[in-house]
């Protein structure tokens, strides 16, 4: 049986709200984000690139999942943050009602929305990475986007186990390759199960047809699980819709 997602509405045109079982998630556009097909070092065939590169581009976009379930407000990344705070205002939300956040891995495009100059952009928040994401980073003898968030958030900034309910209704799974610590999330149970995959896939049809494919800046390709032609179904048993942050394929 096929996971039972319903697509509630579109609140505006980057704005998406769907159902999951007793969790509302709003799918947020942050931007456009299209990158050159050099990327992936194949197919390398003129018809197969035809086929999986119609445009010449790998198309994507950023995007931000916030999550509401039993009271509680949890954004899963923060994207570039471009339309971040006019799109929680569309939605009916402040930025001290978003308690948790939840971050796949540390990387510009998934982080820079949590602050604004040198401020924290969710006051209220705890923000939590996996363990090797927050060692792959911090401290670091450079300034980067992670550092930052690390010194603006202090104790607020904390390491989450895999498996572990991190907020209601959402289970942090293991998808490490793209980084060291790289994290998806799994919200809702039964039939009724969304697993958001960060960046463990960049062309959704490119890497189902061709799973062996992998981004070039995917830190540790050999670890991927879309590595396996089982992959996607040895992520998690079935009955489970996914969703990237970047794909758009």
């Amino acid at each position: 049986m096929a996971a039972a997602i319903k697509t509630e509405a579109k609140l505006a045109q980057n704005i998406v709200k769907l159902l999951v079982g007793d969790a509302e998630v709003y799918v947020i556009e942050d931007c456009s984000n299209s990158k050159e097909t050099s990327i992936f070092s194949g197919p390398t065939s003129v018809e197969q690139r035809s086929i999986f590169f119609k445009d010449g581009k790998v198309g994507g976009s950023v995007n931000i999942f916030l999550v509401h379930n039993k009271g509680q407000w949890s954004l899963i990344d923060a994207g570039y943050g471009k339309v971040l705070l006019p799109s929680l205002a569309t939605i009916g939300v402040k930025v001290e009602d978003i308690s948790t956040i939840l971050i796949t891995h540390m990387h510009p495009d998934h982080i820079q929305g949590l602050f604004i100059g040198n401020t924290a952009t969710f006051p209220k928040a705890r923000v939590f990475v996996s363990e090797n994401e927050k060692a792959l980073w911090i401290p670091g003898n450079r300034q980067t986007d992670a550092n930052k968030v690390a010194e603006i958030y202090g104790t607020r900034l904390e390491t989450l186990k895999y498996g572990a309910e991190v907020a209601p209704g959402i289970i942090s799974v293991n998808l490490e390759g793209h980084t060291a610590g790289h994290t998806g999330y799994e919200i809702g149970s039964g039939v009724n199960r969304l697993l958001i995959v960060g960046d463990l896939i960049h062309h959704t049809t490119l890497q189902f047809f061709c799973p062996e494919e992998c981004a070039s800046y995917d830190a540790d390709r050999p670890t991927l699980p879309t590595n396996s032609p089982d992959a996607i179904a040895n992520i998690h048993p079935n009955n489970l819709a996914m969703t990237t942050l970047n794909s758009r394929n």
